[in-house]
């Protein structure tokens, strides 16, 4: 593989030679760095240097730091739910917690409100490993130190859509894992589990004007076609059978 051929879920790519190579519709614009200092609640501090610097669309390039506890959602089984799935009661850590990576996106809600979809990768007192979905009640022990980027000439929201119900991960490994033992589940007479899976970098990618046919949707057990004809970013494209 050479320098140029980058894959979803590439690790450590440069984001100016991604940018270049992929010749995204969008381009990263202001990069901002952010501490956030002892006591301070993660969202809140994030919210603030967004609006600080006036920042309404963009990603969380990185994060790390460390923190007095941790709170935050995973994914539990929810038979009520059309997908069977959904965020269950919060996971609540004693600190002190080790922030080892954040990730995610930013943008903006139908009310103008500054809207976060972050991801943690944490460790316990004991090297514990630890993950999951940022919510409020996360704050800063020493310090927490992130990198955001802006993305020029697009707006970016989230809502919640009854029609689109997938999973997103921030590890690739873990994305390969719940698309394909949804099968090996639905055989087994735990299902039945049909729920799209796709990785945060393939979403970055999506919102950037990245064409469909370069992210290896056709690679997934349980097809993401119709998520793709919703989500899909340029008029034409069409999503693999």
């Amino acid at each position: 593989m050479t320098r140029g051929e980058l894959r979803p879920g590439d690790q450590g790519a440069d984001i100016k030679h991604f940018v270049a190579q992929t010749k995204l519709a969008h381009k990263i614009g202001r990069v901002v760095a952010v501490r956030l200092s002892p006591g301070e609640d993660l969202l809140e501090g994030l919210t603030e240097a967004c609006k600080k610097h006036s920042l309404n669309n963009g990603l969380i390039l990185t994060g790390i730091g460390s923190l007095r506890a941790a709170r935050f959602f995973n994914p539990v089984p929810l038979p009520d739910r059309k997908i069977g799935y959904g965020y269950g009661e919060p996971i609540a850590l004693a600190g002190p917690i080790e922030l080892l990576a954040a990730t995610g996106m930013i943008c903006k809600g139908d009310d103008g409100q500054t809207l976060f979809h972050v991801h943690l990768s944490l460790s316990d007192q004991n090297g514990g490993g630890w993950g999951g979905h940022l919510i409020e009640g996360n704050k800063v022990l020493i310090t927490a130190d992130f990198v955001l980027a802006e993305i020029e000439d697009m707006s970016m929201g989230r809502r919640y859509n009854e029609d689109v119900e997938l999973m997103i991960t921030v590890c690739p490994g873990c994305n390969v894992a719940l698309d394909r033992e949804q099968k090996a589940l639905t055989e087994s007479g735990y299902g039945p589990y049909d729920m799209p899976c796709i990785d945060f970098g393939q979403l970055i990618a999506l919102a950037l004007g990245v064409d469909l046919r370069k992210l290896g949707f056709e690679a997934n057990s349980i097809p993401l076609t119709k998520v793709l004809e919703k989500v899909a970013t340029s008029k034409g494209e069409k999503a693999h059978e």
